[in-house]
């Protein structure tokens, strides 16, 4: 599930979720399953942009997430630079991928007359 429907399945099960001090907070009369929490964790970042938190440390969040998946060289540049690079990067590889999509044209003759 994404943001949006991990939010609808608690406020469907009779809770809210909020963000209070920067942090999410799920408000529930009773217990949640354990797979909905873990799935809300997993989420956490997305979560924060839906709820409208500042995407300063959102991005800080996402980008210590992918940090050590990096090369040893980029891993140690700041934030906001690692930023540029990977939007940089997908943006590449965006471009990459829809060149490789064909374009298809069709001609559609009617014979109304």
């Amino acid at each position: 599930m994404n943001a949006i429907e991990l939010i609808k399945e608690v406020e469907k099960r009779g809770g809210k979720v909020s963000l209070q001090d920067g942090q999410v907070v799920i408000d529930s009369k009773r217990s949640l399953p354990a797979d909905l929490i873990e799935q809300f964790k997993q989420e956490k970042p997305s979560i924060l942009v839906a709820l409208g938190a500042p995407m300063e440390p959102t991005i800080v969040t996402i980008i210590d997430e992918i940090r050590p998946h990096l090369p040893p060289a980029i891993r140690s540049l700041p934030a906001g630079k690692l930023l540029i690079m990977v939007n940089w990067s997908i943006l590449a590889a965006w471009n990459k991928a829809a060149q490789k999509i064909p374009i298809t044209e069709q001609t559609r003759v009617s014979n109304k007359r």
